[in-house]
Formats: C-alpha cells, structure tokens, sequence
C-alpha cells in the first residue's frame, strides 16, 4: 500500500487494518515472523560458506599441539582457500550490508512494537503478544551477533590464510606430511 491510499476506502475491515498499519509498521520487512525468517536464511548462507573452510579459519594455528594439523595440509590445499576467500569479495560486501540492514531493521521493529502496542478489549492479551513479540525480536540478537562474527571471519578469511601458509612453510615439510613406512 502507498502513503497516498485512502485506507477508509477499502471494503474490508482487515484489510483497511493492513493498509494502515503499513502506514506506520516498518517497512524493511512485512512482520517480525519475515525478519526472523531472512535472518535465518541469512544465517544459513553465511554458515555455508564459512564452513567450506572447515576448521581453517577459526582454529590457533600457532599453538604447538595444532602443528600436526597444520602440516596435514598441502600448500595447494592452503592455496585453494586462499583462491576462495579472495574470489567475490562484492560478495562479502552483500552478505555483510544484508546482515546490517537485518540489525537495522530488527531494532525499527523493537521500537515499533514497544511504542505501538495494539489496543483491544483485553490488556492481558497485549501484553502476551506484545512480549511474544519483543522475545522472538531478542531472540534474533543472539543470530545477529553470529552474524556479525561469521561475516567478519569471511572478511578476514585471506589475511589469515595468508598466515597459515606463513606457518606452514616456516614449521612443515615442505613435501607435504611425513608418513611412516
């Protein structure tokens, strides 16, 4: 519905509703349900691609007791997550912008259900969906700070592999892993 509907004009009750609370809901997402849904999507996406690195990323490679590790990769192998983490970065600028404007929109839609509880012949069952309602969106907090984190990790993933092959080359056989006979 555009801001030039004239919401008294419709036939019906629910829908006259819907034009006007569109007037002032947020409009970066349709409901709290929708948002929560796309940060979800969200998650999923970023959790897919951070997981093609497996642990490489998030594990200290410096620490001795990981050397082993370490050296169980192949310089090639090191070079292929290299090649991944610096092939789309406009990418990593996408997933990071939806990730904001997911945390944008989370907190116009905080504000919009604190300020605008609807008024009915029963204050008890405000107060339900309205806490229902804050829940779910405090929930969400928890999935943006991951997020967030997971975003960063992506963004950082070149400069780190860059250090990992540093290690590798300085403390690994430079053949690959020594097996024994």
């Amino acid at each position: 519905m555009s801001q030039e509907t004239d919401c008294s004009q419709l036939e019906k009750l629910s829908e006259r509703r819907i034009c006007e609370l569109a007037k002032v809901a947020p409009s970066c997402s349709p409901s709290v349900s929708q948002l929560i849904g796309e940060a979800q999507l969200l998650v999923r996406v970023i959790d897919d691609e951070v997981s093609q690195y497996g642990d490489l990323l998030t594990r200290d490679w410096s620490d001795v007791d990981n050397q082993e590790l370490l050296c169980a990769f192949s310089i090639d192998e090191l070079d292929r997550n290299y090649d991944i983490a610096t092939e789309n970065p406009a990418k990593l600028i996408s997933l990071r912008n939806q990730a904001t404007d997911i945390q944008a929109c989370q907190t116009e839609w905080e504000t919009f259900v604190r300020d605008n509880a609807a008024t009915t012949g029963s204050d008890r069952l405000v107060d339900q969906v309205t806490r229902d309602a804050e829940a779910r969106l405090d929930s969400l907090k928890g999935q943006i700070e991951t997020l967030t984190s997971s975003v960063a990790t992506l963004e950082n993933a070149a400069d780190v592999i860059v250090g990992i092959v540093d290690l590798h080359i300085i403390y690994c056989n430079p053949d690959g892993p020594v097996t024994a006979d």
